[in-house]
């Protein structure tokens, strides 16, 4: 067991680290009641790696081969390119007030989710690309990919940590007053920045199961805790995220038939229901203010 470990050593710091950064971009994503628009942005990330494996097919049709560095760019660059795509469709359908955000982001779900399969029928060598980007394969995450991927949830894990404040002030201004009150744009366009590239980086490379279970799964979870601190809240996600992951990984190791970002999304439910109901008994029932 410990043989295996060592051997999934780069694997295993690059999954802590997009799992910590993901939930914490949850928390904000959920405040800023943004949650079905991260489900479209994941969805379009899909469609777009999804369509960068069609250019590599054609790519290779018509040359010896792709290199490692462009078969894991090129659907990296459609992924994040898709994305934003729809982000940006998303955000302007919202802003007319047409239908309702919740319809308009359904509506593009379901449109993106037809597009996956559409493609997949005329280039049938994409269900494995589409198993892979579902279900994520941790385990086989090697070179560039895994030294990027590291790169981005590091860079993004700093950010969160470093700005926390601010950026937990611009959710509640959003959630309450909307996101044309916020006064600093060049923060709102960071923060979208940097969720686009930690989303389509992270369906890319752990799987849209993987990235949509962190984002959401703790903050839900902690949302039911007695004491309604931001940071308290903050740190729960967290340390949640980090050893809900190490323990799956672990399982899945030593259970070599069960699949392993299932068993660790499960893994991570059980482990924060557990969490917060010894946090709920633990601490007092009274408001604890952030200082």
């Amino acid at each position: 067991m410990i043989e295996l470990l060592s051997l999934y050593t780069g694997a295993i710091i690059t999954g802590l680290l997009s799992a910590a950064a993901l939930s914490l971009l949850g928390c904000h994503l959920a405040s800023r009641d943004q949650s079905l628009q991260s489900l479209v942005v994941s969805q379009a990330a899909t469609v777009g790696v999804l369509m960068g494996a069609v250019l590599l097919i054609g790519f290779r049709s018509h040359s010896h081969g792709a290199s490692d560095t462009t078969a894991s760019t090129v659907p990296l660059l459609t992924g994040l390119a898709i994305a934003a795509l729809f982000y940006t469709l998303g955000e302007k359908l919202v802003h007319n007030k047409r239908a309702s955000k919740t319809s308009v982001h359904l509506t593009l779900f379901t449109l993106l989710l037809a597009t996956s399969y559409w493609l997949i029928s005329f280039f049938p060598a994409l269900e494995s690309h589409m198993s892979q980007a579902f279900f994520g394969d941790i385990v086989t995450l090697s070179g560039p990919m895994l030294m990027f991927t590291s790169a981005v949830s590091t860079l993004a894990l700093a950010s969160l940590i470093v700005w926390w404040r601010s950026m937990a002030n611009h959710s509640f201004v959003i959630s309450v007053l909307g996101v044309e009150h916020i006064d600093n744009k060049l923060a709102l366009f960071c923060f979208r920045l940097l969720t686009l590239l930690l989303i389509s980086t992270c369906i890319y490379a752990m799987g849209l199961l993987f990235t949509i279970a962190y984002l959401f799964l703790p903050t839900v979870i902690f949302s039911y805790l007695k004491v309604p601190s931001i940071r308290l809240h903050l740190l729960m996600v967290t340390f949640t995220a980090t050893v809900s992951f190490a323990a799956g990984f672990a399982l899945s190791l030593y259970f070599d038939r069960i699949s392993t970002v299932p068993t660790i999304v499960l893994t991570t439910g059980i482990y924060g229901l557990l969490l917060l109901y010894i946090a709920n008994t633990l601490l007092p029932s009274q408001r604890v203010a952030d200082r």
